[in-house]
């Protein structure tokens, strides 16, 4: 039996800065809630293993020395990245820089998104992303070429927008994976189950 879990981490641009001074609490709800998934990758790394996916632009923030000075009463941010990056049961996942609904921007940002992130997670992690989780499950077949030519092997979708082409269950459809294919090029889909 396998299970993906996958954590999906995202913040506007600014917004850390924001809650920090405005809403204490919730600022720090929102940084235990980065940090928690590594206690558990820890404890469970024998029989668990994660896909964390984080925006380029809340990577951007994380790396920013005054969200880091005054966000240290709560988390220590490089240490926690540098967990990340070191946790073996950890998978980084790659997303667009600024988190975008790919079907509603024009196909010319595209790729600069799709790089843009990718090297934000290189470079912050030290790994190749090579499994693509689109914001907001936004996925449209016409963005196979584009994640597979920036190196992309699967990509992860809501499981209601896979359309087999013969008849299979929900189960089926929902607890394995796929082959989807555009434009001469194709990638292996990995059904969210919602």
């Amino acid at each position: 039996v396998f299970h993906l879990l996958g954590l999906h981490m995202h913040q506007p641009p600014d917004n850390l800065r924001l809650l920090i001074d405005s809403n204490d609490w919730e600022a720090r709800q929102i940084m235990l809630c980065y940090d928690r998934p590594l206690k558990y990758a820890w404890q469970y790394r024998d029989v668990a293993h994660f896909c964390v996916g984080f925006s380029g632009i809340l990577l951007e923030q994380l790396q920013d020395p005054r969200i880091v000075s005054r966000y240290s009463g709560i988390v220590d941010i490089p240490k926690m990245l540098d967990a990340y990056r070191n946790t073996p049961n950890i998978e980084i996942v790659g997303m667009g820089y600024y988190h975008p609904v790919f079907p509603l921007i024009p196909v010319e940002d595209w790729d600069e998104q799709i790089e843009r992130g990718k090297k934000k997670v290189m470079e912050v992690f030290g790994r190749e992303p090579t499994v693509f989780w689109p914001s907001e499950m936004a996925f449209s077949r016409e963005m196979i070429p584009h994640l597979v030519q920036n190196g992309y092997r699967q990509v992860v979708i809501d499981h209601v927008h896979v359309k087999p082409i013969g008849p299979e269950s929900v189960e089926e459809i929902a607890y394995q994976t796929h082959i989807a294919e555009y434009g001469g090029e194709s990638i292996t889909v990995i059904p969210r189950d919602r």
